[in-house]
């Protein structure tokens, strides 16, 4: 669960990249009116994605710790069953992989709320956008 969970949160920031990508790529005319709409719709849109990915964030941080915890018991209890110790070693390194995931997700998503206030701030204040982890 924790992987699903954590491929989801990767996959929707990787989407929210390649949305500000192409907004912020040469030549693209932002227009008046309904376009304007369309451009604020789409920043709520993104905002609210990167929003829930900061709540799922959080989640999967506290359940990695959990993880971490039990790992630990674990270790120290198996320390005499050398198959056991192995498994315990695999899922370290498991661990080890999803740690790096979780500790440098909250920075691109605080990158990207700050691109979203660059960029749509004349159609959508996005100035005061909360702080991811607070």
């Amino acid at each position: 669960m924790t992987v699903k969970k954590l491929e989801s949160i990767l996959k929707n920031v990787a989407e929210v990249e390649k949305v500000l990508l192409n907004e912020l790529s040469p030549g693209r005319e932002h227009g008046t009116g309904s376009a304007s709409a369309s451009r604020a719709a789409r920043c709520k849109r993104l905002i609210r994605t990167l929003h829930q990915c900061s709540m799922d964030l959080v989640e999967l941080d506290r359940r990695r710790m959990f993880e971490q915890m039990l790992k630990t018991r674990l270790e120290k209890d198996l320390k005499s069953n050398k198959m056991l110790g192995q498994n315990v070693s695999t899922y370290t390194s498991m661990d080890s992989s999803r740690k790096f995931d979780i500790t440098t997700l909250p920075g691109r998503i605080e990158g990207h709320k700050n691109v979203l206030s660059f960029t749509f701030n004349p159609y959508l204040i996005c100035t005061h956008l909360p702080k991811v982890g607070t």
